[in-house]
């Protein structure tokens, strides 16, 4: 699925699951146009180290 940069994203999107993904959201735009779309992308955070600096 192609990217879709929106402005003013902050209203109306969900997230669900403690993996921090989000399963549906409406889109507002800036212009108050709904872009309802399904997308499972991952919120960029605290995410658990994988291979870095486990080393006991």
């Amino acid at each position: 699925m192609k990217r879709q940069y929106v402005k003013n994203v902050g209203r109306g999107l969900k997230v669900v699951g403690k993996d921090k993904t989000i399963r549906q959201g409406k889109l507002i735009a800036a212009d108050d146009t709904l872009i309802s779309l399904e997308i499972e992308t991952v919120i960029k955070g605290n995410r658990p180290a994988g291979r870095h600096g486990k080393k006991k």
